[in-house]
Order: C-alpha cells, then sequence, then structure tokens
C-alpha cells in the first residue's frame, strides 16, 4: 500500500468543545492546508497585530482544522493555504494541550488484498507512542540539544540569527545584522533596525556580560518551549526504542532519518516514560509509551482505502499509518 501525505490525502480535525460565554477572547477554526501549525499562527499574529493562542500542533502536509483565540478580532493573511472562521466568545484563553483527542482520515493507495484483510483488523493493535518527524524541526532540535548541554550562548545565536524559509525579508536583514555584530551587545541595542522586544536581550547582556543563560529568558518564549520540546521528544523515542529492541523478531520504521523498533508486547515496556525538564522548561515530559486508536474504520474503493480514527492528544497518525504499512507486509 503506498500514503503520499499531503492535504489531499489527510485530515486531521482537533477535538475541543469550547464554552462560548461571551468573554472577551474570540475564537476561530483555524483551516490550514500544507503548511505548520506555527507558521500560520505566525502569519494571522503578523496579518491581525495580535497574539494567537492555539492549543496543538497539527501536521504541516495535512488540510486541518484547530481552534485558536485572540483578545481582539483576526484577519486572515493573504495566504490561500490559510482560512479563519470566527465561531464566538469565551472567558477561558486557550492553552497548549486544552483539546482532548484528534479526529483523522488517511486515503492510502494501492493496497493488496492482503493488505486490507490486515488493515481491517488493526484497530486493535497496540502501537509505540513515538514522536514523528513534525516535532523534530532541525533548528529547534539544535537549540534544544544546547540547552541539554548547557551551551547557552550557542542556543541563543541560534534564536536570534537564524534564517527561516518563513522570514519576511525584514527579519532576515535583522537577523543578518544581529549575527554579524554578535558580541558587540551595545552596538545591537542602539540600532534603530532592531525591534524593541528583541533588544531586551542585548540590554540585559549590557548590564551582566556573559549571562547566556538569563538572557535567554528574555527572547522569544514560544520559540524556546518548542526547542525544549523537540529535545525531549527526541530523548523520549530513544528511551522507548531501548525497552521494544529488547523484542528479537523485530520491524522497524524511519523517525527523522533514523530506524526505531515497533514490535513489542505490552508487559515489556512501561506504561509510562518520564524525561526531565530542559532549562529553561519547567515541567518533565511524562508520556504514555504505547496507544491504541479508537472508533477506527475502514471504507474500501477498489485498490484505494480510507482510514478514519481517533486519537488522544499527543498520539501521531502518521505513526500508526507508518506502522500499519510494516506491519501489513
Amino acid at each position: 500500500m503506498l500514503f503520499k501525505k499531503s492535504p489531499q490525502t489527510f485530515v486531521v480535525k482537533e477535538g475541543l468543545l469550547p464554552r462560548f460565554d461571551g468573554g472577551k477572547y474570540f475564537y476561530y477554526v483555524l483551516e490550514k492546508k500544507g503548511v505548520s501549525t506555527p507558521t500560520a499562527v505566525k502569519l494571522v499574529e503578523e496579518a491581525s497585530n495580535a497574539r494567537v493562542f492555539f492549543s496543538g500542533f497539527k501536521d504541516a502536509d495535512s488540510h486541518s482544522f484547530q481552534w485558536v483565540c485572540s483578545e481582539k478580532e483576526l484577519s486572515a493573511p493573504k495566504d490561500e493555504r490559510i482560512q479563519l472562521r470566527l465561531a464566538g466568545n469565551s472567558g477561558r484563553r486557550i492553552f497548549v494541550g486544552m483539546h482532548d483527542a484528534n479526529f483523522f482520515e488517511a486515503h492510502l493507495e494501492q493496497a493488496t488484498e492482503k493488505e486490507k484483510f490486515f488493515l481491517k483488523k488493526a484497530g486493535k493493535i497496540v502501537f509505540p507512542n513515538y514522536f514523528d518527524d513534525q516535532r523534530f524541526d532541525e533548528n529547534s532540535l539544535a537549540v534544544g540539544n544546547a540547552l541539554l548541554l548547557n551551551e547557552f550562548e550557542v542556543a541563543l545565536k541560534k534564536i536570534m540569527t537564524e534564517k527561516s524559509p518563513y522570514d519576511s525579508p525584514l527579519s532576515k536583514k535583522i537577523k543578518s545584522f544581529i549575527h554579524s555584530n554578535w558580541g558587540d551587545w551595545e552596538k545591537i541595542a542602539d540600532s534603530r533596525l532592531v525591534p524593541e522586544n528583541k533588544k531586551k536581550v542585548f540590554v540585559f547582556l549590557l548590564a551582566d556580560p556573559g549571562n547566556f543563560r538569563e538572557a535567554l529568558l528574555w527572547c522569544n518564549r514560544r520559540q524556546l518551549s518548542i526547542a525544549c520540546r523537540a529535545i525531549q521528544a527526541q530523548r523520549f523515542n530513544e528511551l522507548l526504542a531501548a525497552q521494544i529492541s529488547k523484542t528479537k523478531k523485530q520491524e522497524f520504521i524511519e523517525i527523522n532519518g533514523q530506524n526505531y523498533p515497533i514490535m513489542f508486547n505490552k508487559a515489556s515496556v512501561k506504561r509510562k516514560i518520564i524525561v526531565p525538564a530542559v532549562f529553561p522548561k519547567k515541567k518533565p515530559l511524562e508520556r504514555k509509551a504505547f496507544f491504541r486508536p479508537r472508533d477506527y474504520e475502514m471504507h474500501t474503493e477498489g485498490e484505494n482505502v480510507l482510514l478514519s480514527f481517533e486519537l488522544r492528544k499527543g498520539c501521531y497518525a502518521t505513526i500508526l499509518i507508518k506502522c500499519l504499512g510494516r506491519l501489513s507486509g
């Protein structure tokens, strides 16, 4: 069978039931195609000049529907990949992890009769709860690894100077200026090019030179949080793989360029794995080691298969599909 992940073959709907009580937060359904949640949120924030809050990260290569909110009315960016629909007002702000589950549809092609027979019963399988590629942005992992090694200047410099494909021309110019003048905190702090929210980092370094650890607390907290979650996720995958690899007969899936074992007995792995916090994140990562889909259904039309299922928040449908691809063979 073949699964080519795209907005046409992979649909994600966030399971969150807001209570609309007329509060100060405007709730929207954010519909996006072919763009990651952080990028979509950033574009909405720039178009609206407002802070946007969201609950979960949805795959970039999907057609997804998720909840966002803001204290201001929002405007959709001039980007055909992103749409906004106002749903109501609530007194409760959305926070990361607020949703309960996600609902998925995955369209598979070229499925053989043997594979279809296997897929029909796959709803009873227990799957390893790995984080998938979506969590492992290269720059976020690099920042997270620097934080893990207490290389705080390396982490800070990457956050302040590393360019992204989604940066505006102005943002790229600012990052180039900071990179070229790294170490001359006074010049950066006095520059008219650098916005005030970024200057705070360098004003702090002027007052306390060399204290890169505390300087990190003045930079983009969302970017820092994503980096911490990325390196914790990688460590979780390593710990889970070490437990599963004890099973002699094994199949593997690829995650971020590495092979991970997938065949195990529930009794052979811990139900939960805990990964320590990474500065400046204060909470450890606590995550279940395996999962099973709910409301799993399969519909076929010739060699095409439509899978629909529900997963609790934090579980990756793409991990389930990768496992099915290996096990069905």
